[in-house]
């Protein structure tokens, strides 16, 4: 690849211009942070001014490198050396680092004073317009946020985007909300591109993978739009989905493809604020997704590592959820059962939701219970069967049901054999079921 580095003074040699080469041994050495390396690659005139060959250096003169890395011994060897200290960074520098930077304004990001002498001694211009910009970086990387908030009315609009795009990876990476606010005092995310995106957007995509609710506020504050609505609603970031639902999002709207609602997502997580928020909001406790579910299919089965918790159950029912649609039917009462969920069992008969409904009838609610017996310990098992005859669910010979699955367990669980019974389980004709 042809690379360039800008010179701003006759004395530059001539290696800082135009080479075409594979790998750079003085900005290896000064990566390693290998001085005697260092001294041996210039000593045997491998050139002093020749920019990296990686992606993270091939716009950088060594020098700048060294000054990058805050590594003044290094820049010191290479002043020594008759490296040129007013070789800039090419315009045709697209991402990093900015265009114009000299090894000075490196220096001054890093607040290494002594190398800013001697960096002017041996002839680097002493006011280059990137001071600004360095000193802003220099500011947002000791986390100063009163010395950034400082600095806005000189910089606001003036700062280029790879600058502003450092500021705002340097506030993501530390989940440092105000930070992140003055940054973006300095400079906005730009129109959008041509499939509609913006740098904010990018942004935005960050923060909600580190579920970075500060950061992603003070984004929207600034106009960048929200992540899909349905992934606040799934994450439970009610504060979020708040600002959404005001600013025009449907309180029934659905995920890209149809597989899910606001509410169906909020159900499934465990996000009660949420549910509660949406209800308010309207959203309809009956209304499925296109591919999907019923919020209360996902508000009735668990998460086998919490404790049981009825809540979003009782939100939805509260708010006219229909236990006796098709949609439902017999089904919620084996997702509770199978859910390991002797309460919400007892909610549902109390709501009066179907059991006696074919193929497997009151059979089928003691078959889910019995299928999940991987994380359902044997005594909350016996509560879910207790519940379930508690609230009238009875077994009858005529059931379709998989009877020799029940007689196999009832057989390896006295405890299971007395509720079945107890339930109208008819005896095995098998003795070996017995």
């Amino acid at each position: 690849m042809l690379l360039a580095l800008t010179v701003a003074a006759p004395t530059a040699r001539a290696e800082s211009h135009f080479i075409r080469h594979e790998h750079n041994p003085v900005v290896m050495a000064i990566e390693d942070g290998d001085l005697p390396a260092l001294r041996a690659a210039l000593a045997r005139g491998e050139p002093r001014n020749r920019p990296g060959s990686a992606l993270n250096n091939r716009q950088q003169s060594p020098l700048m490198v060294a000054c990058g890395m805050g590594r003044p011994d290094a820049a010191q060897v290479l002043l020594e050396a008759g490296a040129d200290p007013s070789v800039t960074v090419p315009r045709h520098s697209d991402h990093w680092p900015p265009v114009g930077w000299s090894a000075l304004c490196f220096a001054r990001w890093k607040n290494l004073t002594d190398i800013e002498g001697r960096l002017i001694a041996a002839g680097a211009p002493p006011e280059p317009a990137c001071l600004r910009e360095a000193d802003f970086l220099a500011a947002v990387q000791k986390r100063d946020v009163e010395e950034v908030s400082r600095q806005v009315p000189r910089l606001h609009g003036r700062l280029p985007a790879n600058v502003t795009d450092y500021a705002v990876g340097f506030a993501l990476a530390h989940h440092d909300a105000g930070l992140m606010r003055e940054v973006l005092r300095v400079g906005r995310p730009s129109a959008p591109d041509r499939d509609g995106r913006t740098r904010g957007d990018g942004w935005m995509d960050e923060a909600f993978l580190y579920d970075d609710v500060a950061t992603m506020g003070v984004l929207m504050d600034v106009g960048v739009k929200p992540p899909p609505v349905v992934k606040l609603a799934e994450e439970g970031h009610t504060g979020l989905l708040a600002r959404a639902l005001k600013a025009g999002a449907s309180p029934d709207a659905e995920d890209a493809d149809g597989s899910e609602t606001l509410l169906s997502a909020a159900a499934r997580n465990g996000h009660v604020d949420a549910v509660r928020l949406l209800l308010k909001a309207g959203a309809d406790p009956n209304k499925k997704a296109t591919s999907g579910q019923l919020p209360l299919l996902h508000a009735v089965g668990r998460n086998p590592y919490k404790p049981e918790d009825t809540s979003i159950t009782q939100l939805l029912l509260d708010a006219g959820a229909d236990v006796r649609t098709p949609q439902a039917g017999s089904h919620l009462l084996q997702a509770a059962a199978g859910s390991c969920s002797p309460k919400t069992v007892a909610l549902l008969l109390k709501r009066k939701v179907p059991w006696r409904l074919a193929p497997a009838r009151g059979a089928g609610p003691y078959t889910s219970a019995l299928r999940n017996q991987n994380f359902c310990p044997e005594e909350e098992t016996v509560r879910v069967f207790q519940a379930l005859r508690a609230g009238g669910v009875r077994i009858r010979a005529d059931d379709d049901a998989d009877w020799t699955f029940l007689w196999r367990q009832a057989k390896q669980h006295p405890a299971f054999e007395r509720e079945l019974t107890q339930a109208g389980m008819p005896p095995s004709p098998d003795s070996d079921f017995r």
